[in-house]
């Protein structure tokens, strides 16, 4: 090994992270902020540090960290608050990456339904509650945020990251993980490409069609994600899964964003990930990219068939 490479790579590679995660926060921050730094939409940043735990472990948490902080000093925050922010998502960074890739054969690939039943149940319950206690505790301590915009403001905080973290992560690990769809579909995957994006953004998307029921546009959103399960590999079907998502959660306005953070409208796009990432092992407990013509061993001869006849 070069030892030299080896001293750098970390630093620089904790660098160009951090200056992503800053960079991508103030874009969330700067299109849908309605009370001080809270993305009431999508925190994209909050998926960029899940990929990189599931990645290369609690590593990468001090960029986490200088990210986060990058961000409460840029808007405003205080030093205390920044540094509280910065504390919290790099915990909750740690977390993830020990849990999921440090721990002893501990690899996360989404290829069974237990690896999505854990990272969705990590998110909800452990996460997201640290991310948000530490973000909502730096804001009334400093004197960011008014007492009756408490709730609403962890509410969208949680269900930012929530989004961020179901729609980038299951993609980024198949993309890197997974085998890549055939180019011989290639017609049948631009049909199916036009078609969710047709139906994602016209159905329960964010041009919805006025007085298109709810269940109505999720009824035709099924059978798109049938469709990519049963004709192509995973990665299709993840893919899919995250697009109608990101249209469900892309309001246009601040209107809309509140509408956006209905109850019935969060468990729409959880569900729709969640769905695509486990798609897969529902409809086949062995994929058939994985199948393979594999000769049966012959067996071997039982001792009775192999006996020599006795010599007469």
């Amino acid at each position: 090994m070069n030892l030299s490479r080896a001293h750098w790579h970390w630093p620089l590679a904790w660098g160009a992270l951090a200056l992503t995660y800053f960079l991508t926060g103030r874009l969330c921050i700067a299109i849908s902020a309605l009370t001080g730094n809270v993305s009431w939409v999508l925190f994209i940043p909050a998926g960029l540090s899940l990929i990189a735990s599931l990645f290369w472990g609690a590593r990468v948490a001090p960029a986490v960290f200088i990210g986060e902080f990058a961000i409460g000093l840029s808007t405003g925050i205080s030093f205390p608050g920044s540094l509280i922010m910065g504390a919290g998502n790099a915990l909750e960074s740690a977390i993830a990456g020990w849990w999921f890739r440090d721990l002893p054969k501990r690899r996360i690939e989404i290829d069974r339904l237990s690896d999505v039943v854990q990272l969705i149940l990590a998110s909800l319950l452990v996460l997201q509650p640290i991310s948000t206690t530490f973000g909502m505790t730096a804001l009334t301590i400093t004197g960011g945020l008014p007492p009756d915009q408490l709730w609403a403001s962890a509410s969208a905080w949680y269900a930012a990251n929530i989004f961020a973290q179901f729609l980038t992560a299951p993609v980024a690990l198949v993309w890197a993980r997974w085998p890549k769809p055939a180019v011989e579909r290639s017609g049948e995957l631009i049909a199916l490409t036009v078609l969710t994006l047709l139906v994602g953004a016209l159905g329960p998307g964010r041009w919805a069609i006025a007085g298109l029921p709810l269940p109505v546009a999720l009824i035709c959103t099924f059978p798109l994600l049938v469709w990519a399960s049963v004709r192509f590999v995973p990665t299709v079907a993840v893919t899919l899964g995250s697009v109608l998502g990101l249209l469900r959660s892309t309001p246009c306005s601040p209107a809309a964003v509140r509408s956006a953070m209905r109850p019935s409208a969060i468990r729409c796009s959880i569900s729709m990930c969640s769905w695509a990432c486990a798609s897969r092992p529902r409809f086949s407990s062995r994929p058939p990219w994985a199948r393979s013509a594999v000769p049966k061993p012959n067996k071997p001869a039982s001792s009775r068939n192999s006996r020599k006849p006795p010599n007469r």
